[in-house]
């Protein structure tokens, strides 16, 4: 049996085939901020930053800020100790990250 044909637009549509797409969804962007020693040491304060694929926790998101190397390195591999929060309230490593989520990253701090 012959395909049939519809041209519209100049874009051929064969009519008796699937149409498939595979389209990847859009890196999540989200916004980090640094407290204290890590704006001290990595020079940033804040940065909008667009996740690669796999970055969905903040324990994955301190392994790959970790791999830009240099302060970060030491910042953000395990040597130091570090807290973070999302959108204000404090979480541990494995908390999952959001598209749109603010997440901080801060020295522990004591008080008295």
């Amino acid at each position: 049996m012959a395909s049939r044909r519809r041209y519209h637009s100049a874009i051929a549509i064969t009519t008796n085939l699937p149409i498939t797409t595979s389209l990847k969804p859009p890196h999540m962007q989200i916004t980090v901020l640094y407290f204290a020693r890590l704006k001290e040491s990595l020079k940033y304060s804040t940065e909008e930053l667009q996740l690669p694929e796999g970055v969905d926790t903040v324990a994955a998101l301190m392994q790959h800020l970790a791999s830009r190397g240099d302060a970060w390195q030491t910042m953000f591999s395990g040597q130091q100790a570090i807290r973070a929060a999302i959108n204000h309230a404090l979480v541990g490593t494995e908390a999952v990250i959001k598209a749109g989520d603010e997440v901080a990253f801060f020295p522990p701090v004591t008080g008295g």
